[in-house]
């Protein structure tokens, strides 16, 4: 081993292994080469400049110094330290004072991800740079060549190269972007038994707001002014004022506290700032085990309030009012202090419905119903899902039908209830003279109310009041819908006589002397004080009954008694030639002498229509003088 120099002043080599040297000054301008290692026990000093040093501090430890001062070190273990000897990091910046502050500064003539800091592993690098308009800061994704967040000169953090407009009080953390079709979110992530927030705090507190997850218990909290005013716990209630719930069960609710009355349960605030009297409220609260709906005018602090409906702790629903309705109608009340009503609105071709149920389906969900059809404003009263009443009106005429469409259109004018298919109750009162109404059968008005006709072959009847009279009319048989001629075959007055038919009712009478009439002739009462209906016979002194009846009878019989003949006579009554019975007939004196013989009968016989009544006489000559007379009428 030795010194070689090659005659060149500038170099010296060690050639055939090392070279030791102690304390060696290179002084030379020039290159000095070492064709080996070179071994330095500490320190490596700049040649005029003893405060610039290279060192070797430690073992497997590297230092560089400037101005006598460490400025980097690497460790052993490959840590890089600036401005600190213990890095505890891959590369360690550390800052000293104010004014130098550690921090790493990549300067670049262009904006871009390439003016940064970047950082790779296997398969994927991130650059963070000075972003590519304004004073922001960027995170590059090279391998999808995508910016991924920005930080501008603002302090807004926006996520995925966001280019969307944002609200401007909520635009310092913006996360997600307005392409790629992907959801979006952001996670909190705590520990099983810790608690997850997000904090609202000012310059004058900690935090005033918070939302905060309750690990612990799976309870979402929502607090303001530093306390909690809503809960969500883990069975999902909704518990607003409290921190816990006697409700049972497995199912949600909702619990709130506050005061009985109006000013508790939940407030819902409508219609504008509700200032200086120019806004609403409504709120809903429980109390008494029930719960009510109140609304408000003017400000809430001196506001004019109503209960407007209350759902009492039975289930009953009270409409304007907090005192049910009366026996089993009080499920349901409305009650002001004026007019009530209630109002069921539908389309102009639908119905309107209430409907009256004994089970939940099938028919017996409408066995009773009310209905109103809007295509013809007609009224139904269902039974059995059956239209019973129908009420119906056209341009000019309500009417009323009972188990059938009343015929409405046909009355033209007149009001009408009708009962079935054939009988109806009309009215009609345009001027004094046609102040009118009728009960028919089998009849109606056809549309001009100029004729009447039958609702299906039969017999028809019309009886009309009017004026205060009474009139009843009959026609026989007759085809549907032919026209129908009505005979009047009876008559009231406004007096109340019967004036149509008189009532049957007659006076005849015998004044004279007729002698020889012998039995089985019929005494003759040949003229007649009145007959009424011309029901008497003066031709045979016979009666004939216009009507099934009951009838009074009288009559006398003055005649003249001779000793000359043979027995006592005597007079009878006939009904259709026969002697009703032996006690029927005229009773007087039985003479034995020549003398005058009286005898008279009052008597009520029941007859069928067209039956004759008259007199004959019963045996013996009678010889008939003086004033006789033979009357009768209908009493019943």
């Amino acid at each position: 081993m030795g010194i070689q120099i090659n005659g060149n002043t500038d170099n010296i080599s060690a050639v055939d292994g090392g070279l030791t040297v102690s304390d060696l000054e290179l002084n030379q301008t020039g290159v000095s080469t070492f064709h080996s290692h070179l071994h330095v026990a500490d320190q490596i000093i700049h040649l005029g400049d003893a405060n610039t040093k290279l060192r070797f501090p430690a073992v497997d430890t590297f230092s560089v110094e400037t101005a006598g001062d460490e400025r980097l070190r690497i460790k052993s273990d490959g840590k890089i330290g600036i401005n600190t000897a213990s890095p505890t990091y891959g590369m360690h910046l550390h800052g000293t004072t104010a004014s130098s502050n550690a921090y790493y500064y990549a300067e670049q003539s262009t904006a871009g991800a390439s003016a940064g800091f970047r950082l790779k592993t296997t398969g994927s690098h991130f650059s963070i740079y000075g972003a590519t308009s304004g004073s922001a800061l960027g995170i590059y994704d090279y391998n999808a060549g995508a910016e991924r967040l920005t930080i501008t000169s603002t302090g807004e953090i926006k996520q995925y190269g966001f280019t969307g407009s944002s609200d401007a009080g909520a635009d310092d953390l913006v996360l997600g972007n307005t392409t790629g079709g992907v959801n979006r979110g952001m996670t909190i992530w705590s520990n099983s038994s810790q608690n997850g927030s997000i904090a609202f705090a000012d310059n004058d507190s900690n935090f005033r707001g918070a939302v905060q997850y309750l690990h612990n218990g799976d309870t979402m909290r929502l607090l303001t002014a530093g306390s909690e005013r809503v809960r969500i716990t883990s069975a999902g209630r909704f518990l607003v004022g409290v921190s816990t719930s006697n409700t049972g069960g497995s199912y949600s609710s909702v619990v709130s506290s506050g005061a009985a009355g109006n000013n508790g349960g939940f407030q819902a605030h409508f219609s504008g700032a509700n200032n200086g009297g120019g806004g609403s409220m409504t709120t809903i609260n429980a109390s008494g085990g029930g719960l009510d709906f109140w609304t408000y005018t003017g400000n809430v602090g001196a506001s004019s309030y109503s209960r407007r409906l209350r759902i009492d702790s039975s289930g009953r629903v009270l409409v304007g009012t907090t005192d049910p309705g009366g026996g089993n109608a009080d499920d349901l009340t409305v009650a002001t202090s004026g007019n009530t009503g209630i109002t069921i609105r539908s389309g102009t071709s639908n119905t309107g419905n209430i409907f009256f149920s004994d089970a939940t389906s099938g028919a017996a969900q409408y066995a009773g119903a009310i209905e109103f059809h809007h295509s013809d404003n007609s009224l139904n009263l269902n039974v059995g899902n059956t239209a019973i009443v129908r009420i119906v009106k056209d341009s000019t005429t309500p009417a009323v039908g009972v188990g059938i469409l009343p015929q409405a259109g046909q009355y033209n004018g007149w009001s009408v209830l009708q009962v079935g298919e054939s009988a109806a109750l009309t009215s009609n009162r345009t001027t004094a003279d046609t102040n009118q109404t009728e009960l028919s059968n089998n009849s109606y008005l056809n549309s001009n109310a100029s004729a009447y006709k039958y609702h299906h072959a039969d017999e028809a009847t019309r009886y009309v009041q009017s004026h205060g009279r009474h009139t009843f009319y009959s026609a026989a048989s007759g085809s549907a819908d032919a026209n129908i001629t009505f005979s009047e075959v009876m008559k009231i007055d406004a007096s109340g006589r019967v004036t149509k038919p008189l009532t049957p009712a007659f006076l005849a009478y015998h004044h004279g002397y007729d002698v020889n009439y012998t039995p089985n002739q019929t005494l003759p009462y040949m003229h007649t004080a009145f007959n009424t209906g011309n029901h008497y016979n003066t031709s045979n002194s016979t009666f004939t009954a216009p009507v099934a009846g009951r009838y009074l009878f009288s009559a006398n019989a003055n005649g003249n008694y001779s000793s000359s003949y043979s027995g006592i006579p005597r007079a009878y009554w006939k009904i259709n030639g026969s002697n009703p019975g032996n006690a029927i007939h005229l009773r007087g004196s039985d003479a034995t002498h020549d003398g005058l013989e009286q005898r008279s009968q009052t008597v009520i016989f029941n007859l069928a229509a067209n039956d004759t009544v008259n007199i004959v006489v019963g045996q013996n000559q009678w010889d008939l003088f003086g004033a006789n007379s033979f009357t009768g009428y209908l009493i019943g």
